[in-house]
């Protein structure tokens, strides 16, 4: 069964980010967000902090925002994109340069059947020349769509299939990244995704 993989279900604000701003005071006062955690995680090459707020994960980093959530349900991902919104508009001066609204998806045990649509990209007298067999496969093809680009990502064997949808607008300022979520809201592009996977998926997990 085709079901959502939350770590990829995400808001990234990409730019020049101050990460110290972003203190559960900060955040309880500013962005008006309740029960605010911070967790610090130290690895051999980043340290990092994620601040948990109910069934939010907002997680700062030098060159992204990234604004996550545990639970897929339309109030969960309205909150995303209202948090995503309050800080765009109160550090309204951060430089900006990019934008993207995230959909993960992952099948760990797919029908041959379904193996077999996609596997077709495989039938090409390249690939048949090398004449071993294939471990992975992954496609990537970028879409220009009215208001944004949607960058699509498949990675599928036998056992797995892993497909995530970025919804990516270049933008040059905040105010032009609330433009864009005018434009194409989470839960907008929630629903477009759906809709489209049900469409080859039969059984989708929502």
């Amino acid at each position: 069964m085709m079901q959502p993989k939350l770590d990829g279900w995400t808001i990234v604000i990409t730019g020049n980010w101050n990460v110290n701003i972003f203190q559960p005071k900060w955040m309880e006062e500013q962005l008006g967000l309740s029960d605010v955690v911070a967790e610090v995680f130290l690895g051999p090459d980043r340290y990092e902090v994620r601040i948990l707020s109910n069934n939010l994960l907002v997680v700062p980093r030098p060159d992204r925002l990234i604004i996550g959530t545990t639970s897929q349900i339309d109030e969960n991902l309205a909150s995303m994109e209202a948090i995503a919104r309050k800080v765009l508009a109160v550090l309204e001066h951060t430089p900006i340069n990019g934008i993207g609204i995230n959909f993960s998806f992952e099948d760990s045990s797919p029908t041959s059947d379904l193996v077999k649509q996609f596997d077709q990209h495989n039938n090409n007298l390249l690939i048949r020349k090398i004449a071993a067999p294939i471990i992975v496969t992954e496609i990537k093809r970028s879409f220009e769509m009215e208001n944004c680009i949607l960058n699509y990502i498949l990675n599928f064997s036998q056992e797995k299939i892993n497909l995530l949808l970025n919804f990516h607008s270049e933008v040059t300022s905040a105010q032009d990244a609330l433009a864009r979520l005018d434009n194409n809201g989470v839960l907008f592009l929630k629903n477009m995704t759906t809709e489209l996977l049900k469409s080859v998926y039969n059984n989708l997990e929502e």
